[in-house]
C-alpha cells in the first residue's frame, strides 16, 4: 500500500455513478417482474461517464508495483438491465469476474508504457434503471406473538430507549 505521500488519487464521478446504485434498489409496479412483493417499474435509460484519474510523483513510486487499477462496472440485476459499455478510452490489460458474487472488474496496468504526472481512465456506459417498489404484508415478517424471541428482541427497553405498553 502506498503511503498518501507518494501518491494522491483523484477518482472523478462525472455522471452520477454512485447515484445508479441508489436507484437500483428504490421503487414502482411491473406485472411481468412481481418477485416476492417486489415489482419493478419506469424503465430509464442512464449514460454514465466514470472518470478516473490518478496523479502521482513519478520519482516516489515503484511503477513496477504501484500502479495497478481496477475499476468495478455495474453488472445485471432485477432492478438494472441491459448494462452495455460503451467505450473505454484506454484498452483494459483485463476483465475479470468474482465467481462468488458475479462482480465484474476491468483491470489496468498503468506502470507498462510511459512515466507520466497523471494517469486517466474514462469509462461509459449505459443502463436501464427501473423504480423498485416492495410491497411487504407485516403479518409475513414474523410471529407478532407476545411470546415471540424477535419482538421481544427489537421492542425491549434497553439503557437508551424507554418502551411501555400502549394505554
Amino acid at each position: 500500500m502506498l503511503a498518501p505521500n507518494k501518491i494522491q488519487m483523484i477518482p472523478r464521478v462525472l455522471s452520477a455513478l454512485f447515484i445508479i446504485w441508489s436507484f437500483v434498489f428504490s421503487a414502482n409496479l411491473t406485472a411481468a417482474e412481481k418477485t416476492h412483493g417486489v415489482a419493478y417499474t419506469n424503465p430509464r435509460v442512464y449514460n454514465v461517464v466514470h472518470v478516473f484519474e490518478l496523479v502521482t510523483n513519478p520519482q516516489a513510486i515503484d511503477r513496477s508495483r504501484d500502479l495497478k487499477l481496477w475499476i468495478p462496472i455495474p453488472r445485471e440485476a432485477s432492478s438494472q438491465k441491459a448494462i452495455e459499455i460503451v467505450s473505454v478510452s484506454r484498452p483494459a490489460g483485463g476483465a475479470f469476474e468474482d465467481l462468488e458474487h458475479g462482480n465484474r472488474m476491468l483491470f489496468w496496468d498503468l506502470g507498462e508504457g510511459p512515466r507520466r504526472s497523471s494517469y486517466k481512465v474514462t469509462l461509459l456506459y449505459r443502463l436501464d434503471s427501473y423504480e423498485v417498489q416492495a410491497r411487504v404484508n407485516p403479518d409475513d415478517v414474523f410471529d407478532k406473538s407476545t411470546e415471540s424471541e424477535t419482538l421481544i428482541q427489537y421492542t425491549r427497553s434497553s439503557p437508551t430507549i424507554g418502551l411501555s405498553p400502549k394505554a
